[in-house]
């Protein structure tokens, strides 16, 4: 039983059941998945850094000769030498960027009817994909333009402390190394109250209709006289976050082991065709349903989680302590 004064913990309890119990929320959690994943301590894997190590996209770019002077002179020897395939390459790399641009529409879309539905939830009425969709088109610039704020601010610090770290390697000192441990420990906490505040903003887009830089200002202003619940849920759902994921790891690796075993002795006596089709083709597309539907709850359980966190601090105006807190006061009390 769940004391009605450990806040955030009702939210995280209501939340799932929400997502679990209405199969529409993973529909507009796995396209918000593109955009903005809805998990708030993303930039921490290992893909956010990568992309300025060796392998990266800034250092294929560089092998290739993307920032040489040479670059333009091998475009125009390609185009003179082969027109037909050069064009192809340009189409292809057209078509790629307006699936590109359609993946991000649908994706803001996805958020704003995601943030939406589960508010309707909440107040106990139906919800469907029509007005879901209808809420994500009318706020689509609104939301697109937080997604960039944000991403903005996220690339910008990490070019900066990815900078800081390359020259302190390179020069081998040791004082711009413990300049970037402790530049990279702020940093780090700088973007996960800014991706707080976006979620708050973002609730403040879709719910309250507002724009996105006065959005900005009042999630500023709840985060503020709320942070120390913010922070407990933001730890609680760090660790739930994990959790998923290595559950959905040791899932997919328990549901391909007794595939492959089971059907490897029938695959001896099937023809070449079918074994192919079932070790290539039915295994695989099995894998990904089962890993977009678990990544579209947690997605969905992550943008439930913030939502109802924006309307009960909406509602309540301001909660001073959580459950940590909480604890640590009646420690003290008991020990006076």
């Amino acid at each position: 039983m769940v004391k009605k004064n450990i806040f955030y913990l009702r939210i995280l309890i209501d939340s799932w059941k929400l997502v679990w119990r209405n199969k529409l929320l993973w529909f507009f959690g796995l396209f918000s998945f593109i955009l903005g994943k809805g998990v708030w301590c993303n930039f921490t894997s290992d893909s956010f850094s990568g992309v300025f190590k060796q392998g990266g996209i800034i250092f294929n770019l560089a092998k290739i000769g993307i920032f040489n002077n040479s670059f333009l002179n091998n475009l125009k020897n390609a185009m003179l030498s082969d027109w037909f395939s050069f064009f192809m390459i340009i189409f292809i790399f057209l078509l790629i960027i307006f699936i590109f641009i359609i993946l991000i529409f649908v994706s803001a879309i996805g958020q704003g009817g995601l943030v939406y539905s589960i508010f309707k939830l909440d107040k106990k009425e139906k919800i469907n994909i029509h007005d879901g969709i209808s809420i994500g088109r009318r706020n689509f610039w609104r939301i697109l333009s937080l997604n960039i704020i944000e991403k903005y601010i996220i690339w910008t610090l990490s070019f900066f402390l990815a900078t800081l770290t390359v020259l302190g390697l390179a020069k081998k000192s040791s004082s711009i190394i413990i300049w970037s441990f402790i530049f990279l420990i702020l940093i780090t906490v700088v973007l996960i109250i800014c991706s707080l505040i976006m979620k708050y903003a973002l609730a403040f887009v879709v719910l309250k209709g507002k724009n996105p830089i006065a959005s900005i200002k009042e999630g500023i202003i709840l985060f503020y006289k709320n942070y120390i619940v913010n922070f407990e849920i933001a730890f609680f759902l760090f660790v739930i976050n994990y959790i998923f994921k290595y559950i959905m790891i040791l899932m997919a690796i328990i549901l391909l082991v007794p595939l492959t075993r089971t059907f490897e002795g029938f695959s001896l006596y099937m023809f070449g065709g079918f074994s192919f089709d079932f070790y290539f083709v039915f295994i695989p597309c099995l894998l990904i349903f089962f890993v977009l539907s678990f990544i579209s709850i947690l997605v969905s359980y992550n943008y439930s989680v913030w939502t109802l966190m924006f309307v009960r601090l909406n509602n309540n105006k301001r909660i001073n302590k959580g459950a940590i807190s909480n604890l640590i006061g009646n420690f003290k009390k008991s020990r006076l």
